[in-house]
C-alpha cells in the first residue's frame, strides 16, 4: 500500500489530519494551524512529512505568509518603509532556509553518507523557520527562537530523514559552521549594501 502524504488540513474542527489524493493549499487558517501543530507535537509533524511535491509546495506557501509577516512588521518598526530594503527582507527569509538546507545536504552526503533529498530537507527547514518567524522580528526574541528554530530542523531529521539524535546535532552544528564561513566571507561587502540602501 502507498504510503499516505501528510498534506496538513486545519479546519475548525478536524485540527490536523491526513490526506492521501487531492492537492491542498495553505490558506491563512491552516498557516496559524500548521504553526501550532509544529510547535506542540513537532515530532509527529515531521514523522509523517513524506517526500511529495504537494508537501513541498505547501512548505515553501507556509514560509512565504510567514516571510511576508515578518518583513511587514520589520518595514513597520525598523527601516521606515524603504522598498528596497523590503526587499531585501523578503529575500532573505525565503532563500535563507533553502542554503541552509543545501548546505545540511552536502554534510549528510560527506560525513555521513545520507543521501537525502533537497526537497525534503527545503521542507523541514521551511517550515521550522517560518513556525518561528512571527516572533523573530524583535530582536530581543532571537535568543529564544533560534534555538526553537535549531530544535525544530533537528526534530525533522531524526524523523523526517531517520537520523539518529547525535547525528542530527552534529549535522546541524556542521551545516552552521559553513554558513558562519560563508556568512563572515560576505559581510564586508554586506554591511556595505545595507548602508547604501538604508542612506537611500
Amino acid at each position: 500500500m502507498a504510503k499516505e502524504s501528510a498534506i496538513l488540513q486545519c479546519g475548525p474542527d478536524s485540527g490536523a489530519s491526513l490526506e492521501a489524493d487531492a492537492p491542498q493549499t495553505v490558506d491563512t487558517s491552516k498557516f496559524f494551524g500548521t504553526m501550532t501543530e509544529m510547535m506542540r507535537a513537532p515530532r509527529l509533524f515531521f514523522s509523517r512529512l513524506e517526500d511529495t511535491h504537494e508537501n513541498y509546495r505547501n512548505s515553501l506557501k507556509y514560509l512565504a505568509y510567514a516571510s511576508l509577516f515578518y518583513t511587514m512588521v520589520s518595514m513597520t518598526y525598523f527601516y521606515s518603509h524603504k522598498l528596497a530594503m523590503a526587499g531585501i527582507l523578503m529575500i532573505n527569509c525565503l532563500l535563507l532556509p533553502a542554503l541552509l538546507a543545501a548546505l545540511n545536504m552536502l554534510v549528510l552526503t560527506l560525513f555521513f553518507g545520507r543521501r537525502v533529498a533537497l526537497r525534503r530537507l527545503v521542507s523541514i527547514y521551511a517550515f521550522a523557520s517560518g513556525t518561528v518567524m512571527p516572533l523573530s522580528w524583535i530582536p530581543a526574541m532571537q535568543v529564544i527562537t533560534e534555538p526553537i528554530r535549531a530544535l525544530l530542523v533537528m526534530f525533522g531529521l531524526t524523523k523526517a530523514c531517520g537520523l539518529r539524535w547525535w547525528q542530527a546535532v552534529l549535522a546541524l552544528l556542521a551545516t552552521l559552521g559553513l554558513f558562519l564561513m560563508i556568512f563572515w566571507s560576505v559581510l564586508p561587502v554586506l554591511m556595505q549594501v545595507k548602508e547604501m540602501l538604508t542612506a537611500a
